[in-house]
C-alpha cells in the first residue's frame, strides 16, 4: 500500500525516485507469526479464542510476551486475559505492553 502510494505521488508529481526499500520488509513480530498461532496462545495461556486471534494478528509472535503479563480473571474460562471492555477483543496486559514499549 505504501508502494502505490509513494509511485502515484512520484507519477502525479513528475518526481524523482529510486526504487522500493521496504519491499519485503517484515515488522517487529512477524518472523514467528503463523494462521494457527492464536491456537497455542488459547492452548498455552489459557486466553479466549477472540482474544488470542486478535493478539496474534496485532503482535504476531510478541503476542506470547503480552500472553505472560495478562492478568488472571479469577474464573474457569477464560483463565488469564482481563478484557478492557466486554465487547472488544483488547485486554489489560496490550496497555501495559504499549505504555513500556514506548
Amino acid at each position: 500500500m505504501a508502494r502505490d502510494t509513494i509511485d502515484t505521488a512520484v507519477r502525479e508529481h513528475s518526481l524523482q525516485a529510486g526504487s522500493c526499500q521496504t519491499m519485503g520488509l517484515q515488522l517487529e513480530g512477524a518472523q514467528d507469526w503463523s494462521p494457527t498461532l492464536y491456537i497455542r496462545l488459547v492452548q498455552d495461556y489459557g486466553l479466549e479464542s477472540e482474544v488470542a486471534q486478535h493478539l496474534a494478528s496485532t503482535y504476531g509472535g510478541k503476542a506470547f510476551e503480552v500472553a505472560k503479563i495478562a492478568q488472571v480473571t479469577g474464573k474457569r474460562w477464560p483463565i488469564v486475559g482481563k478484557r478492557l471492555v466486554s465487547e472488544f477483543p483488547y485486554i489489560e496486559a496490550e496497555v501495559g505492553e504499549t505504555t513500556t514499549a514506548l
